[in-house]
């Protein structure tokens, strides 16, 4: 397990010259999802690591991140191999498995995108999608509205590997729509030189809530609770708008 570990992505062990007598490293998985969560030059970035990061770092508690595909990450946390997983979405089926901390991490809507010369409108209608192919990323719950509406009214649902196929196949004409959180979506498009090619068709499809979610195994309340705290002081001193703003800035 720890040498199948050691060849994935990467890991990130925050060294803390303060820490918290008798408390043990927590490992911390996530998955590749820029801007979120990414690995450049061996190192953990991404908006939600950065904010991760300065949580524990307040807190006096060191944490090891490790990148594993999503599927692996929700099951190391299930079966206790690992102590939480982020960004996590909330969904009602996930509250049985795991402890989510009540705080959110972070919001990204979800939203739908067209070409930059595409002259379809939409009102919120879902009926009215019925005609146009609509890239997803395999596996990915787009909010309860739009899962829902995929099943009432047929809608023609392509699923692609990420979202940088979602663009390109967008902009190359073979699919009319894409749909996902509107930060990864524009992120995307912007690391392979589609930004211009692509706009907001459609935002606030859902409120896109992620949160860090606990393993079951072990008393996690109390750490929870410190967690949700120092999320809420980040966003009253501003920690939360200079990362982002950060993000910003970069493109």
């Amino acid at each position: 397990m720890k040498a199948a570990l050691c060849r994935l992505l990467v890991t990130l062990t925050l060294g803390l010259a303060l820490p918290v007598a008798g408390a043990a490293p927590l490992t911390l998985v996530t998955s590749h999802y820029p801007p979120y969560c990414m690995e450049e030059g061996g190192q953990a970035k991404g908006v939600a690591v950065e904010l991760v990061k300065e949580a524990f770092s307040r807190m006096q508690q060191d944490i090891t991140i490790v990148f594993v595909p999503f599927a692996r990450a929700i099951d190391m946390v299930r079966t206790g191999q690992a102590d939480a997983i982020f960004p996590f979405a909330l969904r009602p089926e996930r509250k049985q498995l795991f402890n989510y901390t009540t705080e959110k991490l972070l919001s990204d809507p979800g939203a739908l995108f067209v070409r930059a010369d595409s002259t379809l409108t939409f009102d919120g209608d879902f009926a009215k999608l019925a005609s146009f192919s609509i890239g997803m990323p395999r596996g990915t719950y787009q909010g309860d509205a739009f899962m829902q509406a995929i099943q009432t009214y047929q809608l023609k649902i392509e699923e692609t590997k990420d979202q940088e196929q979602n663009v390109r196949k967008l902009v190359a004409k073979h699919l009319d729509i894409v749909v996902g959180p509107r930060l990864l979506v524009q992120d995307a498009a912007h690391r392979i030189n589609e930004a211009a090619s692509i706009k907001l068709l459609y935002s606030d499809l859902s409120e896109g809530a992620a949160f860090v979610a606990f393993s079951m195994h072990g008393n996690r309340a109390e750490l929870i609770s410190r967690l949700d705290q120092t999320f809420k002081k980040m966003r009253v001193d501003g920690t939360y708008r200079r990362i982002f703003g950060a993000v910003s800035a970069a493109k």
